[in-house]
């Protein structure tokens, strides 16, 4: 690189300099009453000299009138801040900040934003390489564009990029592309994409260059300024070393201590020329310091894998050449590691050979006397297995006995056991003396065979309890059946199961169960059944009587509901009335205004007339009289235009109050409305307003909404603001998923706990004395809750003003 030199450029005007006559001139846009501008960029296109600004977007020089004006109508969708320009092909390319990339051609206007694919809205330079390719400089990297408007691929630090903020772009005419960073200069070679990074150490003035800095001398000298000056040289004649230096271990470390050379040792060579090391089994952690003989080794990217733990490369932090290995296992790895050089080169591969040796505990003697133990223990499990053969013998001997025991049991209580293996279908019954008609079934039978014994109507039941257990509903069941006895009449038994097997999907396997004789106990219920049927229809008569004590309350409360309901409708239409007489008299000053005027105006036109008829009618009198004429329709329109805002307004709001329709608002424009028809309620006081939040749309019943607000405003000037001259009401808005909230608060009084407790009960005021009925806030939260479907909190504090949350859903079903 060559040398550095001081540069420091800021256009902050346009000015021309005429070589015929070596005058100044210094321009600035002659309309919007605009303060001067800053440019970025200047070049001719069609003919037209152009200047891209960064308030007026594009503008050109107007020869005819000697100023300048914008560039693109209004009707195109143009961007304010405009920054570098470029003609392609009788195409006009140019970047914004804020609005990507633009071309225009033939009264048509382009645009690519980072939704298609762009890096960067912000796009600070453009330069045209040898093959028509347009490259795009921004702080978020390069993109390059081709001739037919479309992103061909971009430039990061992924690609190899020194930083993403590009300040300068320049085309060396002889095959590169150079860019200007915040970490350097960088070089790309427009044929194949390699990218060179050069750095202070290289010869370049400063890691930061400057915006908009670079320029190709005529010679083919390339000029690039940054934050020290600039370097200036030959592109063509910068000779690049490729190469990459080998990697040395500098030094080594275990356990923390560095390894010094030394025979006898661990290490017995100097760690530049050691390929390996061989380790006790607690020598298990380790580290390598990396050195690398390449040039500017600062920059460079160390990667590295250990053979035998993994095979994937891993990156070494940035100015990190360590590579720590703990708590390894006994066995053999390889550490291979290589560099990445600042052009983009990698090193030769270096290996590391570590060896580290079992502990005593898994070397060749431990290992056959674990062989030994081995043998001893299944020595040992064949002669626990004679053993439990043996007791097995002893446990049949004494499942005999229980056996019998089990039948003597069975004998005296007269129960029948059943067991019911389910995948071979098989039943098996145990009992002494059955009372049950099987039929053709034995000791073993199926689940068919039920049919033979079981009511028909009882086997449905049967099945039905059976089949849960066996799908894992439940564990087990309990059901009284009828079966068919030795003398062919049907008896109740009750037929207890349980699941006591299942398989590896929870599917019983085997349900064990008894059936005992219940034939007593259900003659015993049948007589219970009877007196209960008896005490039922004496529940019944009584229950009548209660009926029509309730019928006679239920009328009285649907008589006291329809007079609340009526009195609530009377609220309603007084608040209208209220508000029809504050518009009314709202409108009433505008329009007087307007009337005043256009009788003055009438007069003026007498006198006119008047003195045309005498002929003594001056210019002077005819331009004065012209004049108030203007003046006087300028106020009739004004004034006109007000009463029309507050009709329509009122017609709105009014309209919504009356109707019970949904439709689709936005909340913050119809809050606005709602509060302008609301300022008669304001009459007499200073109210501040404020509605913050965004202005998002939502289906809902505005009628409502007006009608709340109303309610709110009410009571913030009769309660809130009573005896207070000034105030301030804020309304915030915002949406949560599938809900929006809406919080209105006051710096008024506030209320004490004990009516905030009750404040949305019916007939609750402060008020009554005054007029107050008390059903405001009742209505209030009837709205809320049961048409809006939402949910109304109320907080206040006394002498701190008062806090209504609203949240309410966007669409209503």
């Amino acid at each position: 690189m060559s040398q550095n030199y001081g540069l420091q450029h800021v256009v902050m005007a346009f000015f021309r300099f005429s070589l015929d006559t070596e005058t100044l001139e210094h321009f600035k846009p002659d309309f919007g009453n605009g303060p001067e501008l800053s440019f970025n960029d200047i070049t001719v296109y069609d003919g037209v000299l152009l200047l891209s600004s960064r308030t007026m977007g594009l503008m050109f020089y107007n020869e005819n009138n000697n100023k300048l004006m914008p560039y693109f109508a209004s009707s195109l969708d143009a961007p304010s801040h405009v920054s570098s320009m470029l003609v392609v092909k009788e195409a006009l390319w140019f970047g914004s900040i804020g609005n990507g990339l633009f071309r225009y051609k033939g009264d048509e206007l382009q645009q690519i934003s980072t939704s298609d694919g762009l890096l960067s809205n912000l796009v600070f330079m453009l330069v045209q390489d040898s093959y028509g390719r347009v490259w795009v400089a921004s702080e978020q990297g390069i993109t390059l564009i081709h001739n037919d408007f479309s992103i061909e691929r971009t430039f990061t630090q992924n690609e190899g990029l020194s930083n993403t903020a590009i300040w300068g772009l320049i085309y060396d005419g002889v095959g590169h592309v150079w860019a200007g960073t915040s970490g350097g200069l960088s070089r790309i070679d427009i044929s194949n994409f390699n990218v060179h990074n050069f750095s202070p150490t290289d010869g370049i003035q400063d890691n930061e260059f400057n915006y908009n800095a670079a320029w190709l001398a005529p010679d083919g000298r390339l000029f690039v300024g940054g934050a020290k000056g600039f370097n200036q040289f030959y592109p063509q004649e910068l000779d690049v070393d490729n190469s990459a230096r080998p990697l040395l271990v500098s030094e080594i470390e275990l356990l923390g201590e560095p390894l010094k050379p030394a025979e006898d040792a661990v290490l017995s060579v100097a760690p530049e020329l050691a390929a390996g090391l061989v380790l006790a089994h607690n020598q298990d952690i380790i580290s390598l310091n990396y050195s690398s003989l390449d040039y500017g080794a600062e920059q460079n990217q160390f990667y590295y894998r250990v053979i035998g733990l993994s095979e994937q490369w891993l990156k070494l932090a940035s100015g990190v050449r360590q590579v720590s290995l703990l708590k390894l296992k006994p066995g053999d790895y390889v550490i291979e590691a290589y560099t990445i050089n600042r052009f983009n080169v990698a090193s030769p591969v270096h290996q590391f050979s570590i060896s580290i040796a079992a502990p005593w505990w898994w070397n060749t003697t431990s290992k056959s006397f674990y062989i030994f133990l081995i043998l001893a223990l299944i020595a040992s499990i064949v002669y626990a297995r004679q053993q439990r053969y043996k007791k097995v013998v002893r446990d049949n001997i004494k499942m005999s006995e229980l056996r019998q025991r089990l039948e003597w049991s069975l004998w005296a209580s007269g129960d029948e056991l059943w067991d019911w293996h389910v995948n071979s279908n098989k039943i098996y019954r145990h009992t002494v003396f059955s009372k049950v008609d099987y039929g053709d079934a034995g000791s073993v039978m199926t689940i068919d065979d039920f049919d033979q014994f079981v009511h028909p109507k009882d086997c449905i039941l049967v099945e039905e309890k059976v089949r849960e257990c066996i799908e894992g509903k439940t564990d087990s069941y309990e059901i009284a059946i009828r079966v068919k006895d030795l003398f062919e009449q049907w008896t109740w038994v009750l037929d207890r199961g349980k699941v006591v097997k299942r398989d590896e999907n929870g599917k019983a396997t085997r349900i064990a169960g008894a059936l005992k004789d219940i034939a007593e106990l259900k003659k015993n219920q049948d007589a219970l059944q009877t007196l209960n049927e008896q005490l039922e229809i004496n529940v019944a008569m009584r229950t009548d009587q209660l009926y029509k004590k309730n019928q006679k309350l239920e009328q009285a409360m649907m008589e006291l509901q329809h007079t609340q309901q009526e009195l609530i409708e009377s609220e309603k239409m007084a608040s209208l009335g209220g508000l029809v007489a504050g518009v009314a008299h709202e409108i009433n000053t505008p329009l007087g205004v307007a009337l005043t005027a256009l009788t003055y105006n009438q007069e003026n036109l007498a006198t006119i007339e008047n003195k045309l008829a005498n002929k003594s009618l001056r210019q002077q009198d005819l331009d004065n009289a012209i004049n108030e004429q203007n003046q006087g329709y300028a106020l009739i329109l004004r004034n006109l235009d007000r009463a029309q805002s507050l009709i329509s307004n009122f017609k709105q709001v009014a309209v919504d109050q009356s109707s019970e329709q949904a439709r689709n608002i936005f909340i913050k424009s119809y809050l606005r409305e709602v509060f302008d028809s609301l300022v008669p309620l304001t009459k007499g006081k200073q109210i501040e307003i404020v509605i913050v939040g965004e202005d998002f749309e939502l289906h809902t019943y505005p009628g409502a909404i007006y009608q709340v607000i109303t309610n709110f405003l009410n009571n913030s000037m009769i309660h809130g603001f009573e005896g207070m001259g000034t105030g301030k009401i804020e309304v915030s808005l915002a949406r949560e998923g599938n809900y929006w909230l809406m919080s209105y608060t006051d710096n008024g009084k506030g209320m004490n706990s004990e009516i905030l407790k009750t404040v949305f009960d019916p007939f609750v005021t402060t008020k009554r004395n005054q007029g107050g009925c008390g059903l405001g806030m009742h209505i209030v939260y009837n709205l809320v809750t049961q048409l809006l479907k939402g949910e109304i909190k109320c907080s206040s504090t006394f002498g701190e003003g008062i806090s209504i949350k609203l949240k309410l859903p966007t669409e209503l079903l």
